[in-house]
C-alpha cells in the first residue's frame, strides 16, 4: 500500500525554492542544485514539480501571488469615497511593499522567468 500525497508538501517545498533562489539566479536552478539546497532528494522534486518548467511555472504563480492582495487594495480604493486619499495611502503600502529586500528579489526572480 503506498503512501498518501501530504498535500502541504508542494507549498512548503516552493516556499523553501524562493529562499534558496533570494541570491541565486533562476537560469542556475536545477532539481539537483535544489534538492541539495533542500535536503531533499531529486524525485522528490520530480514528483511535486514535474518538470524544470513546471516548476518555474509554479515559482512566477507564487510570486505573482504574494503580489495579488496589493494589486486587489489599490484596485478597492479606486471605489471608496475618499478615493484620492485612500488611494495615494495605499500607493505607499504597495511602494514600501516594493522597496522590501526580500520583494524585490523575487520580483527579479519573476522578471528573470520571463525572459527563460
Amino acid at each position: 500500500m503506498s503512501r498518501r500525497p501530504d498535500p502541504t508538501r508542494k507549498p512548503e517545498l516552493l516556499a523553501q525554492i524562493l529562499d534558496y533562489l533570494l541570491d541565486k539566479p533562476l537560469a542556475s536552478l536545477t532539481f539537483r542544485s535544489a534538492a541539495s539546497a533542500l535536503g531533499v532528494s531529486t524525485y522528490t522534486l520530480v514528483y511535486q514539480f514535474g518538470t524544470r518548467n513546471e516548476l518555474i511555472s509554479e515559482i512566477v504563480r507564487a510570486i505573482s501571488a504574494r503580489q495579488v492582495s496589493i494589486e486587489e487594495r489599490l484596485l478597492s480604493s479606486l471605489n471608496t469615497p475618499d478615493t484620492l486619499d485612500t488611494y495615494y495611502e495605499n500607493l505607499s503600502v504597495s511602494w514600501a511593499w516594493t522597496l522590501d529586500p526580500r520583494n524585490r528579489q523575487l520580483q527579479r526572480l519573476e522578471f528573470e522567468a520571463s525572459m527563460l
